[in-house]
């Protein structure tokens, strides 16, 4: 299980607010806030360090920032 990073409680009261997903919630449960996937393989240390930031599956990850 990851840990997700510590942001600013106002921060993320506004994602989940204006996005209606638990960033932290997710990040702990391993299953990618954008595919509902289960997020726990990753292809290097920076992204599974993206994953405790975001959230986001290797696959989303690879989408976002190609």
């Amino acid at each position: 299980m990851a840990t997700a990073t510590v942001k600013h409680p106002a921060l993320d009261a506004w994602i989940t607010s204006n996005t209606g997903i638990d960033r932290v919630a997710c990040i702990e449960a391993a299953i990618c806030p954008f595919c509902k996937s289960p997020a726990f393989k990753f292809t290097d240390e920076l992204s599974r360090r993206e994953h405790a930031i975001t959230g986001l599956c290797q696959d989303c990850q690879d989408a976002v920032f190609a």
